[in-house]
């Protein structure tokens, strides 16, 4: 197991440079075929294209740990809204109207209340 470790490493990157030039060549394409005729700018090259994908990554999409953690519920989270469906399903009308109205004093103005 130990030794198959370093190709798995090699493998990966070797993925991820591969996805990264296919998608600066996307760019690129898009690039060439609607910029220069929309707003009259210079076609791009390829290594161009990977800067300018680089650099939007940057700027809109940060380098945080959080990025590269699951943004999924984990089953934790899911089990909880599953209960709390579950239990808002068998309310009767009475408490529904209350759990509407203690919702909206919490979080709507008070000019945005229809209850």
């Amino acid at each position: 197991m130990e030794s198959q470790r370093p190709f798995r490493i090699i493998k990966y990157l070797l993925a991820c440079i591969i996805l990264y030039l296919l998608l600066s060549i996307v760019v690129m394409l898009l690039w060439n075929w609607l910029m220069p005729s929309i707003f009259n700018l210079r076609k791009i090259s390829v290594i161009e294209s990977s800067g300018l994908l680089l650099l939007s990554k940057i700027l809109f999409g940060g380098f945080n740990k959080e990025h590269f953690k699951k943004n999924y519920l984990s089953k934790k989270d899911e089990d909880i809204r599953f209960a709390n469906f579950k239990k808002e399903k068998n309310l009767t009308s009475e408490q529904k109207s209350l759990l509407k109205k203690q919702f909206y004093s919490k979080w709507c103005k008070k000019d945005e209340i229809e209850v």
